[in-house]
């Protein structure tokens, strides 16, 4: 995958990313979306609570040529994810500097629930987004 500037932090300060990311995906729902056999996203849901979940998402650059396609294909995947596994709460976390990432959170209809200071690999900012059900 071709990562953007603020995936590739996690690779450069978090040497066994890829197997956290394995992980992830493990114990929680994941799917990978390819698009003439390249992985362009690789996503999830990771079980905090019994009607909690926390979601994470690892995409290619190249996706940034689907724009309609990954938005709507994600809006309806956390318009019904929610009551089909009778979740209460979906939440995830977005670093602060990256502006079309927060736009796209609130597009998705995740309110945003204040900034984690410091919390970042590389000390950055983040936002807590939660969509409530």
């Amino acid at each position: 995958m071709q990562h953007n500037e603020f995936q590739r932090v996690y690779f450069s300060h978090i040497p066994d990313y890829l197997e956290r990311l394995e992980h992830m995906s493990s114990i929680g729902m994941a799917f990978t979306i390819l698009k003439s056999g390249v992985t362009m996203v690789c996503a999830g849901l990771i079980p905090l609570f019994p009607n909690t979940s926390e979601a994470w998402m690892l995409r290619d650059e190249r996706v940034e040529r689907y724009p309609i396609a990954l938005s709507k294909g994600a809006l309806v995947f956390f318009d019904e994810v929610g009551p089909a596994l009778d979740l209460t709460r979906v939440q995830l976390l977005v670093n602060a500097q990256n502006i079309a990432a927060v736009r796209w959170a609130k597009w998705l209809k995740f309110k945003n629930e204040g900034r984690l200071r410091a919390y970042g690999p590389d000390d950055t900012d983040y936002y807590m987004f939660a969509r409530l059900y």
